[in-house]
């Protein structure tokens, strides 16, 4: 009997059919038709339809229909009817599946670099109860293996791919090949040289910048260097390894600093990394250290000294100007050295007193720095 309320139209009466319990791999047969109906009056259905997994996607269309399950588990299917007014009800049956085989599928090698994480995705059959604590990566010679699985599984609906997982290779992995594993209860599967742990060379993320500077700057040179590790760096000059000393520090890292520059410190700086894989050059970079600007002669052309007071300035700096100088240099600067000897008198020694012969000596050094 169908009761009518105002003028809504009845849906189908969709009936599923039975629970089930099937073997993996042989053909699974679905026979709703055998009790739906279409409950209203001149209404025709117009599609049928499965969701065989329970993810919510309808996979196949039609009625009386089969499908071949490829993991163990269970299912959850759904039968789906439409009628012509659109209209649609459903119904679904639980299918147990036994008696599936593990697979790993597929031939692409996952590439791990030690010290790295990597996701990855295995593809195969009987996939839909595997967990994290069922995949391994075995090392396939000696040494250590060093390669750890993390995550959280996510198999697709029918047991065929799963996503979720990283492989974890530790600063002591031992290079080379591993073995993809999957055991549980389910079975067990082992994908042979799948997993491919590698050492990665040294490689500079940014370079060092040319620079010219003026002598007594402080003379400043980055470098990343990037690899597995540990990763050794060292700058050098013209290719010879520079070492930390009282003006030099980081010689052995990625920034290098040198301060109070002299002009002797002008070449081509590059920096060295090196690891278990081998060495890699930065750029060499060329430094210029310019001399500093001359100093101004400090002497004066005066009129007159207590040699000769009757002097005139002539425009030419003699004699009684350096004695005007050296009378101011002396009175607030005690650099001026007790010579043994000079030009004027070789045979002198000191006494313990600035005379003409020191005078003459300092005015010659200060001279050559005019």
């Amino acid at each position: 009997m169908l009761i009518r309320v105002g003028t809504s139209k009845a849906p189908p009466l969709t009936i599923a059919g039975i629970s089930k319990r099937v073997q993996a791999n042989t053909p699974c047969w679905f026979l709703p038709l055998i009790n739906s109906q279409i409950l209203e009056v001149g209404a025709v259905a117009s599609q049928y339809a499965w969701d065989y997994e329970g993810d919510g996607i309808y996979d196949i269309f039609g009625a009386n229909v089969q499908r071949t399950y490829v993991s163990n588990g269970t299912y959850n299917a759904t039968f789906r009817i439409t009628d012509s007014n659109g209209m649609q009800d459903t119904d679904s049956i639980s299918v147990v599946v036994w008696g599936a085989t593990t697979t790993i599928t597929g031939t692409a090698v996952i590439s791990l670099p030690i010290g790295a994480t990597v996701p990855f995705t295995f593809t195969g059959t009987n996939l839909k109860n595997v967990t994290a604590a069922h995949v391994t990566a075995l090392l396939t010679s000696a040494g250590t293996n060093g390669v750890t699985v993390i995550g959280t599984a996510v198999p697709n609906a029918v047991g065929t791919s799963v996503t979720g997982l990283s492989l974890v290779a530790a600063n002591d992995a031992t290079p080379g090949t591993r073995n993809l594993r999957i055991s549980n209860t389910d079975g067990t599967a082992t994908a042979v040289n799948r997993i491919n742990v590698q050492l990665i060379c040294p490689s500079y993320s940014s370079q060092p910048l040319p620079q010219t500077l003026t002598a007594g700057a402080t003379l400043t040179l980055t470098a990343a260097a990037i690899g597995t590790g540990p990763v050794a760096v060292q700058w050098l000059k013209d290719n010879a390894p520079l070492t930390d000393d009282a003006r030099i520090t980081g010689a052995a890292t990625g920034t290098l600093t040198i301060t109070g520059t002299l002009t002797t410190d002008t070449g081509n700086y590059s920096s060295a990394a090196t690891n278990a894989c081998g060495t890699t050059n930065s750029t060499a970079v060329a430094v210029t250290i310019n001399p500093p600007a001359p100093i101004a002669c400090a002497l004066a052309d005066v009129a007159s000294d207590a040699l000769d007071t009757t002097y005139n300035p002539n425009g030419s700096i003699g004699s009684e100007d350096l004695d005007a100088f050296i009378a101011g240099f002396v009175a607030d600067n005690t650099a001026i050295a007790d010579v043994a000897s000079d030009a004027l008198d070789t045979t002198y020694t000191p006494n313990g007193s600035v005379g003409p012969e020191d005078l003459d000596a300092f005015i010659s050094s200060f001279i050559a720095g005019c």
